[in-house]
């Protein structure tokens, strides 16, 4: 069967790939650039040249596709407000128009817990929590809640929509959690918050994968399933791990939790108001989520899916320093 996948040259996209092609699957993915074009061709798919608003490449890649795997977003935890609607919205409807067209089955879209954010603690959050209509912390939560409201809405008339909702993504090949916290250590302006005592949910990149491919096969039409690597640990606990992966010891300084909150609003004005280009040292996603619980509950995909993570943090982490 054939599989198209939007955002295979990123990051999970990547190592979705690695997977479907090792499980025999033929598999078309979206490809911008000659790097992405490159990438996707050694991971072994097809490539097809086009963007979420290149509708006809889009189109191309679904033709004799039964399942798609939308995972294509723009990310970051400030970004161009314009950019993040026009790929994560505009985009998305883009690809589900796509799908009704050419007469895919099945469609697994990747979203995110950061359609909470708006400020609050995530303290074991289900898919029956209602996610904020308003007021998230940036304009990535808030296109990626919208996206995702879409692609459930979709469901039916022949599509089935299936929605996948890791909490940080990690392993092999990140690009954003990793790279962000070492730049922040190598600017000498990363603290503890808290002592680090918050507990928060993580993904590795496999375990996603693995929920992605479950998804696919077993999920129910319309429905949303977290993921995670299980229980959670302190905010310390996995980023010191990551840290210690990169050689990095964790002996920095600790600020409480409301003054870092205070800080990310402070900067993220200041920098929105100066329209400096570069990003502030904190902002306000960085500090809620350093500075509240993040705990997110994957009952549902355990019991359904029947998914069950296949690397532990532990492995995880002794892969990364290997």
């Amino acid at each position: 069967m054939r599989v198209f996948v939007t955002g295979g040259s990123g990051f999970v996209g990547g190592h979705l790939i690695a997977r479907l092609v090792a499980d025999g699957e033929a598999v078309a993915a979206l490809a911008r650039t000659d790097s992405a074009d490159a990438r996707v061709s050694g991971l072994g798919a097809e490539p097809i040249r086009g963007s979420l608003s290149d509708t006809p490449a889009i189109e191309k890649g679904m033709a004799g596709s039964t399942r798609v795997f939308h995972l294509a977003a723009s990310v970051g935890s400030g970004g161009n407000s314009e950019e993040m609607w026009e790929t994560n919205v505009v985009g998305t409807a883009n690809v589900l128009d796509a799908a009704r067209e050419t007469g895919v089955r099945r469609l697994v879209y990747v979203s995110t817990e950061s359609v909470f954010l708006d400020g609050r603690a995530l303290d074991g959050v289900t898919e029956e929590t209602p996610v904020p209509l308003s007021g998230h912390l940036s304009p990535y939560a808030e296109t990626k809640a919208m996206a995702e409201r879409m692609v459930v809405e979709a469901n039916g008339d022949g599509l089935e929509t299936v929605v996948c909702r890791p909490r940080l993504v990690w392993g092999p090949g990140d690009e954003t959690w990793l790279p962000g916290l070492l730049e922040k250590v190598e600017r000498g302006v990363f603290r503890w918050v808290d002592g680090g005592s918050h507990p928060g949910s993580t993904c590795h990149v496999l375990n996603l994968v693995e929920a992605l491919v479950l998804a696919a096969e077993r999920g129910s039409p319309g429905e949303i399933y977290n993921v995670t690597d299980g229980e959670p640990l302190t905010f310390r606990e996995f980023a010191s791990a990551y840290l210690a992966a990169a050689g990095i010891p964790d002996d920095f300084g600790s600020v409480p939790g409301w003054l870092m909150r205070a800080a990310g609003a402070a900067m993220e004005g200041a920098w929105r108001l100066l329209r400096l280009d570069s990003h502030p040292p904190v902002n306000r996603v960085e500090a809620s989520m350093v500075s509240h619980a993040m705990v997110v509950d994957d009952r549902k995909a355990r019991a359904e899916l029947g998914y069950q993570p296949v690397i532990t943090i532990e492995e995880g982490m002794a892969a990364l320093s290997g």
